[in-house]
């Protein structure tokens, strides 16, 4: 098993990261991706990386950042784009993706502003032309913006070696658009295990019908980790040993083996990140 997505150089696992990840690799995961989301976490993300060679990082500028440190610090998302380049550049080898970048809409309820917007895009554009310079696929965080980052993508994946969208929870009709985009790769976390609402249940919101309609050679599973536990460890905090959770429900759904899912899913994955098994 491949998690795709951890942010396991996160502080809330300084007191027992070594047995967390023991209890990962016992479990079967080979690969774990940790991900960054700010200059300061991409450099975290890449120490850690350098500690076992089963762990690859991300390098990026979540777009919370450009709406909070831009305003609060007047910083220049120029200079952290340079920053970006040069961890790259020093760090060639244990860097797979940059992401997670991309856009959220969601505003927690105050709404996102038109300039919060455009800000957002022009970091999610800067941070594609990263990727496009270092031939790096790039890993996508979209929340209420899944129709914004399709027509971004329409455009520019062409550039790429190809686009995770990160714990995917696409309605069935935008997901049927982006399976129109050849290197568009879909990624699936512990909250597919949740129980879907009775409303939604067959609708074109419900994620298992959008994940139905989506083939294996187009998945990957993630954790997301510490956040989005899967259902069985719902309310703790949340590690890479529980992608297997993952792997089960995308089994259910698809109705066929949880060993038919991890041999895809981890193909998948070194296919998107490592250009083949390495």
């Amino acid at each position: 098993m491949i998690d795709a997505h951890a942010h396991i150089h996160d502080t809330l696992f300084d007191p027992d990261r070594s047995e967390v990840l023991r209890r990962a690799f016992d479990a079967g995961v080979n690969k774990i991706l940790t991900i960054g989301a700010s200059v300061a976490e991409s450099r975290d993300a890449v120490l850690l990386a350098k500690t076992d060679g089963r762990i690859f990082a991300t390098v990026a500028i979540h777009p919370h950042e450009y709406n909070e440190k831009l305003k609060t610090q007047n910083s220049k998302f120029d200079g952290m784009i340079q920053e970006l380049r040069e961890i790259i550049l020093e760090n060639r080898d244990r860097i797979v993706a940059v992401g997670e970048c991309g856009l959220d809409f969601f505003g927690g309820g105050k709404g996102v502003s038109d300039e919060d917007k455009k800000m957002q895009r022009e970091g999610f554009l800067a941070q594609i032309e990263l990727a496009r310079e270092f031939e790096l696929p790039i890993v996508v965080h979209c929340r209420d913006a899944y129709e914004e980052v399709l027509e971004i993508l329409r455009i520019k994946s062409y550039q790429l070696k190809a686009c995770i969208l990160h714990c995917y929870m696409g309605d069935r009709e935008v997901t049927e658009k982006f399976l129109e985009i050849p290197n568009v790769v879909f990624s699936f976390a512990g909250n597919i295990t949740y129980p879907v609402k009775k409303l939604l249940m067959g609708t074109k919101d419900d994620i298992h019908e959008s994940l139905k309609c989506i083939p294996l050679s187009r998945m990957l599973t993630e954790t997301d980790c510490p956040y989005l536990a899967p259902q069985k460890y719902r309310g703790t905090r949340n590690e890479p040993a529980y992608v297997e959770e993952v792997v089960r429900a995308i089994a259910d759904i698809k109705k066929t083996s949880s060993e038919e899912v991890e041999r895809m899913t981890e193909e998948n994955a070194n296919q998107c990140f490592f250009g083949g098994d390495i």
